[in-house]
């Protein structure tokens, strides 16, 4: 009788198949990485592809003489993931010229939504500053809009916009005259004239105090218009002002303040000569 031997397999060691298993594991979850980096690559892609709104630019005089800057910044994600920790960073520039900065965020924005986030800027206007300019001078403002986040928990994003905004001064063309000083029964006085044109987008109210000057820094007098004008409106105001005894305004200086709720901005000062 024939006997068939069959045969035998060894099984391999335990160790050889956990490696084994685990090179399957790694491959497959290789596999689904890149496939989470792939999707993440295509839809930070279509987000920066997309094109941030900015809109609503205004402007108008704020509380401690300042001109405030407001508008909104919005962003669609078009992508598939969420976009998280979205901060902004402003600026704003007059012809070259750095005028203030501001921040805002951070934000979250899921997939397929959208979200508008404020512009708040605050210029200050003082005679030392280069926002004084804005008084009196038209400018084309730049407003540069930095956003940084987090696309789909992994990815930095940074998407950058310009918006001009054409800024039209509220006392363009300002002007503060002063006439001859004249004698009449004893008192000598002079006329002062008083004129600017409102190229802003926004009314003045309030009144303008003036001061007349000596070259020794005495004043020598002074008064007060009341200012109600609408925007793109002309403002022409004049005056006799009396001088004080004894003092020469000949080689002083004409000065003046916008003063409204919350606002006194000095105005340029006028030579006299």
């Amino acid at each position: 009788m024939a006997v068939v031997l069959l045969p035998h397999l060894q099984r391999p060691p335990r160790l050889y198949r956990v490696a084994r298993a685990l090179r399957r594991v790694s491959v497959i979850v290789l596999v689904i990485v890149l496939l989470v980096l792939a999707l993440e690559v295509a839809s930070a892609a279509q987000v920066l592809q997309s094109r941030p709104g900015t809109g609503g630019l205004s402007a108008a005089f704020a509380p401690n003489d300042t001109v405030a800057m407001n508008g909104s910044f919005s962003l669609h994600n078009t992508g598939f993931l969420p976009i998280s920790g979205l901060s902004l960073e402003f600026r704003i520039l007059a012809g070259g010229t750095f005028l203030g900065a501001s921040s805002s965020g951070p934000v979250s924005i899921s997939a397929g939504d959208s979200a508008v986030v404020p512009i708040a800027l605050y210029v200050p206007i003082e005679s030392s500053t280069v926002g004084f300019l804005l008084l009196t001078s038209d400018q084309t403002l730049s407003i540069r809009i930095w956003a940084n986040a987090t696309y789909g928990y992994l990815f930095p994003v940074s998407i950058g916009s310009i918006a001009n905004k054409s800024w039209g001064a509220p006392f363009a063309h300002y002007s503060l005259l002063v006439g001859m000083p004249s004698v009449v029964n004893g008192s000598t006085t002079v006329p002062v004239t008083l004129s600017f044109e409102d190229h802003a987008s926004f009314g003045e109210s309030g009144t303008i105090d003036f001061a007349i000057v000596s070259s020794g820094g005495t004043v020598c007098g002074s008064g007060s218009v009341p200012v109600s004008v609408s925007p793109q409106g002309n403002f022409l105001a004049q005056r006799t002002v009396p001088l004080v005894t004894g003092c020469s305004p000949r080689g002083g200086s004409a000065t003046a303040t916008y003063v409204a709720s919350s606002l006194a901005l000095p105005l340029p000062t006028e030579s006299l000569p």
